[in-house]
């Protein structure tokens, strides 16, 4: 209460021109959060994009768009929402994406992806996946392989439906090694990354020794899409690129990168 009170007291003494650019600086703050275009961000893929709206990747975007002053706004919601928003021109931007071919002539990705992930094969202990010889990355007929909804994966993974495997979508990379624990799946495809131990998806969906990694099945890169159609699509990229290169430039990437993964 005390200091309370010496604060009102010396605000009260401030020149009147000071106060007036406080308020000034507070209007526009205010104006730059409404005027701010609104981007969609994934909901459940950490460590890159969290549920609260953090995340390796959600940081990377906010750094690049602030280093050209363009102000944005990140709407978090599930992956499926951000693709068909993004798909449908409702929103000029969404990641984190994986290239497609029906992408072509709809979508444009950022030269640099945001990250790098692997498409790695998760199995049952008590059940593995029959291997042979240089043969990783081969099922046997009809195995049921868990995936996640909406979510881009490799050629390696995509060209199995050639060969019989059942593609079964679960809600998240965890829902699908739980269902996997359950025995419902043959195996799991789980995205991993090169900065956290493959068992962090283990940890995080609580199967314990349940479930195992086998092999891995291909790369993905993880990028923001920009659409063609909408009207602030392309700009919005130039000037994406334009600050990404810039924080890659002044080491806001490196000591993001350090920040998240204790490199």
């Amino acid at each position: 209460m005390h200091s309370t009170s010496l604060r009102i007291s010396y605000t009260a003494k401030l020149p009147a021109v000071f106060l007036a650019c406080a308020l000034l600086s507070i209007a526009s703050s205010v104006h730059a959060q409404r005027g701010a275009i609104r981007i969609m961000v994934e909901d459940a893929a950490e460590p890159w994009s969290y549920p609260d709206g953090s995340g390796y990747a959600n940081e990377v975007v906010l750094a690049a768009f602030q280093a050209v002053d363009v102000p944005v706004k990140l709407e978090v919601v599930p992956y499926s929402r951000c693709k068909s928003q993004v798909l449908s021109a409702a929103v000029p931007a969404c990641f984190s994406m994986g290239w497609l071919p029906e992408f072509n002539g709809v979508l444009r990705f950022s030269t640099k992806p945001l990250f790098k992930v692997n498409a790695d094969v998760f199995e049952h202990v008590e059940h593995p996946i029959p291997r042979k010889l240089n043969a990783e990355c081969k099922f046997e007929k009809d195995m049921r392989l868990g995936i996640t909804r909406g979510y881009e994966y490799p050629e390696e993974i995509l060209g199995l439906s050639k060969e019989g495997v059942v593609f079964v979508e679960a809600v998240t990379d965890q829902n699908s090694l739980k269902m996997l624990a359950a025995k419902r799946f043959s195996a799991a495809i789980i995205m991993t990354n090169d900065f956290e131990p493959k068992s962090r998806k283990i940890q995080l969906s609580d199967t314990g020794d349940k479930v195992r990694f086998a092999f891995n099945c291909g790369v993905q890169l993880g990028s923001i899409g920009f659409s063609l159609k909408h009207p602030q699509g392309i700009t919005l990229l130039a000037k994406f690129e334009s600050g990404f290169q810039k924080i890659e430039a002044n080491g806001t990437l490196k000591k993001n990168q350090a920040r998240w993964f204790d490199l």
